[in-house]
C-alpha cells in the first residue's frame, strides 16, 4: 500500500502548512515549539499526538490532548492509519496520502476500491456541503470547494474563476494555494471560458489532444464546470415562483499534468454536483461581502455625521437675545453649516452657510469653514474684514474648487448689528407691525475669487425683531409638479409669524416647505437659524 512516504494533506479548518511527513521514528505534533510539527491552531493542544512510521505502519497515538483526535469521525487513543483516512487533531483535518517521487503536491487520490471510493465520494460530498453552509467568508469556500474538487477528481490543480454580467473575470483562487503564476493561466483558459459561456460542463485532453493552451500551462486533461444559480424575479403573485434566469458566477477548471484514462462518467456527476452546492454558497458569501462592506460604509458615515454635528456652533444663551438653530442633512453628511459664538467684544456672531456640492467632500469643507470662523470671531475681527480673510484661508484649501455661500450677523447687547452676506439667500428681517424684510447678498460668493469686497450693512434692532436665515435646502423644494418653494415661499409663510419665537418660527418655515413638497424629501440640506433680539439686559 505505501508506495512513497506518507503524508498527513491540511484539509478544512487546518493551516495550509505545515503538512505533516511522516519519518522513521515519531513525530511529536502540537502547539508547543519544541515539537516536532508545530501547527498554530487554537484547539490543538500544546503536546497533541504522535505520529509513528516503522516504515510499514503508520500509526497516530492522541496524547491527552483536551480536544481529542478523531480517525473517519471516531475519537481514538491509538489507530494504524491506511491512505484516504481523515485525520482531524481538534478542529483541524487532515486526509493520509503519499509524497511520492512524481508530480507535487496532489499525487493523493482514492486509492481504495471503486465501490469505496463512490461511497467515500458521496461522504465527501456531504461533508463539504456542511462545511460550505456554514462558510461566509468568500476566500473560505474558494478554498474548500478547490480542495475538494481537486481530490474528488485525482486533479493535480484546480482554479475557480469568477466573472462579472459581462464575462469580465472578478475573483481568482488556486489550489494548491501559492501559484500566483497558475491564476492567469486559469484566466486564459479556453475552456473554462466556453464552459462558462455555454453554461455546460467541458472535457480536453481525454483523447491524447490537449488544446494549446493547456499545453502551455502543462495540463494533459482539463474539465471546466460552470457554476450556476437560478434567479427569480424579485415581485408578487405567480410571476414570483417561476425561476426568471440561470445565472454563471464563474466556472471551476480542474487539471491533471498526467496521463490517465480520462474523467470518468461518476466522476463529472460528482464535480457538477459539487459546483452546484458551490455556486449557492459562493453567491451566499458574495452577498455577505457586499452587505458586510455596505454596513461598514454605513457605520464610518454615521461616525463621521456624529461628528460633522458635533462641529455645528449652535449660538450661546445671551440675555440680549434669543435663538434657534436647526439642521437636517439630505444624505448621511452635507456641506450646510450653522455658527454661533459670543465673542470678546460682547457680540453675539451668527451665521449660516451653505458649501457647494454634497457627501463626504462638502462635510470636510464646511467643518474647515466652521474651525475658520470660531478662530476669527476668537479673535474679533469686525465682519468687513472677518469675510475677505475666511475667503483667504477657504482659497488655499481647495483643490476641488468649491465655494461657500455664508450669511453672518453681529449684534451688539444695545440692538447695534452689522449683516454681511457672500452670495447667500436672502435672510429675512422680521419687525412688529411690518413687512418681511429681504436682506440681500453684498458680496460674492467664499473660496473662488482671488479678491473680493463684501459690504457690510448697519442694522439697528428694537426688542422683538427677528432675523431669519436658511439655505437653499429650504427655498429649493419643490412641489410634485416640479414648483419650488423659492424665496416668495418663504417670505409668504413667515408674514403670518408675528411675534412667535425663534423656535415657533423655525419650525413654522421648515413645515412650510415641507408641506409644500407634499411630505416627499427635501433634494438638499435644510439649514436654519433664528434669532430674536430682546433689548439691553
Amino acid at each position: 500500500m505505501w508506495t512513497g512516504s506518507p503524508l498527513l494533506l491540511p484539509r478544512v479548518g487546518a493551516p495550509s502548512e505545515p503538512r505533516i511527513r511522516a519519518q522513521r521514528g515519531e513525530l511529536l505534533i502540537g502547539r508547543e515549539r519544541n515539537c516536532d510539527v508545530v501547527v498554530a491552531e487554537a484547539t490543538i493542544s500544546r503536546r497533541h499526538a504522535r505520529l509513528l512510521w516503522d516504515g510499514e505502519t503508520l500509526t497516530i497515538e492522541d496524547l491527552g490532548s483536551s480536544i481529542g483526535t478523531f480517525v473517519n469521525g471516531e475519537r481514538i487513543k491509538r489507530h494504524a492509519l491506511q491512505l484516504g483516512d481523515r485525520v482531524r487533531l481538534g478542529h483541524a483535518e487532515y486526509e493520509v496520502g503519499l509524497e511520492t517521487s512524481g508530480t507535487q503536491p496532489l499525487e493523493l487520490a482514492f486509492l481504495r476500491s471503486r465501490p469505496e471510493e463512490s461511497v467515500r465520494q458521496l461522504q465527501t460530498l456531504l461533508e463539504v456541503s456542511r462545511a460550505l453552509s456554514k462558510a461566509t467568508e468568500l476566500d473560505q469556500v474558494l478554498e474548500i470547494v478547490l480542495e475538494t474538487a481537486a481530490r474528488l477528481l485525482e486533479a493535480d490543480r484546480a482554479r475557480i474563476v469568477l466573472v462579472r454580467a459581462d464575462g469580465e473575470p472578478v475573483a481568482f483562487a488556486t489550489f494548491p494555494p501559492g501559484q500566483a503564476a497558475a491564476i492567469d493561466a486559469g484566466e486564459r483558459s479556453s475552456l473554462l471560458r466556453r464552459a462558462i459561456e455555454t453554461k455546460t460542463t467541458l472535457i480536453a485532453g481525454g483523447d491524447g489532444q490537449p488544446s494549446d493552451s493547456m499545453e502551455a500551462r502543462g495540463a494533459l486533461e482539463a474539465v471546466a464546470c460552470p457554476l450556476l444559480v437560478a434567479r427569480r424575479p424579485i415581485g408578487g403573485g405567480r410571476e414570483a415562483s417561476f425561476i426568471g434566469r440561470v445565472d454563471a458566477l464563474g466556472g471551476i477548471l480542474v487539471e491533471r499534468t498526467r496521463q490517465s484514462s480520462g474523467f470518468e462518467r461518476g466522476q463529472l456527476a460528482v464535480l457538477e454536483t459539487l459546483a452546484a452546492d458551490a455556486a449557492a454558497a459562493i453567491d451566499g458569501a458574495l452577498l455577505y461581502r457586499e452587505s458586510r462592506d455596505k454596513a461598514k460604509i454605513e457605520h464610518e458615515m454615521e461616525l463621521a455625521r456624529t461628528l460633522q454635528t458635533a462641529l455645528l456652533q449652535a449660538p450661546p444663551p445671551v440675555p440680549f437675545a434669543e435663538s434657534f438653530a436647526l439642521f437636517s442633512p439630505a444624505s448621511s453628511v452635507g456641506g450646510d453649516l450653522y455658527h454661533g459664538a459670543l465673542r470678546s467684544d460682547g457680540r453675539l456672531a451668527l451665521a449660516v452657510g451653505d458649501v457647494s456640492g454634497k457627501g463626504i467632500g462638502a462635510s470636510l469643507w464646511m467643518a474647515l469653514a466652521c474651525g475658520l470662523l470660531g478662530l476669527l470671531h476668537d479673535l474679533a475681527h469686525p465682519l468687513e474684514a472677518l469675510l475677505p480673510e475666511l475667503n483667504r484661508s477657504l482659497r488655499r484649501f481647495n483643490p476641488n474648487n468649491r465655494f461657500l455661500t455664508l450669511a453672518a450677523l453681529l449684534i451688539a447687547p444695545d440692538g447695534r448689528a452689522d449683516f454681511s452676506s457672500a452670495g447667500h439667500c436672502p435672510a429675512v428681517l422680521l419687525r412688529r407691525g411690518r413687512e418681511p424684510e429681504l436682506l440681500a447678498p453684498t458680496g460674492p460668493v467664499l473660496g473662488l475669487l482671488p479678491s473680493g469686497q463684501w459690504q457690510s450693512l448697519p442694522l439697528e434692532l428694537e426688542p422683538g425683531d427677528r432675523v431669519v436665515f436658511y439655505s437653499d435646502g429650504v427655498t429649493e423644494s419643490e412641489s410634485p409638479g416640479g414648483a419650488e418653494f423659492d424665496v416668495g415661499g418663504v417670505v409668504a409663510a413667515l408674514r403670518k409669524l408675528d411675534d412667535a419665537s425663534p423656535e415657533e418660527t423655525g419650525r413654522a418655515l421648515v413645515e412650510a416647505a415641507r408641506q409644500h413638497r407634499q411630505g416627499g424629501e427635501a433634494a438638499d440640506d435644510v439649514t436654519l437659524l433664528a434669532v430674536r433680539y430682546l433689548g439691553p439686559a
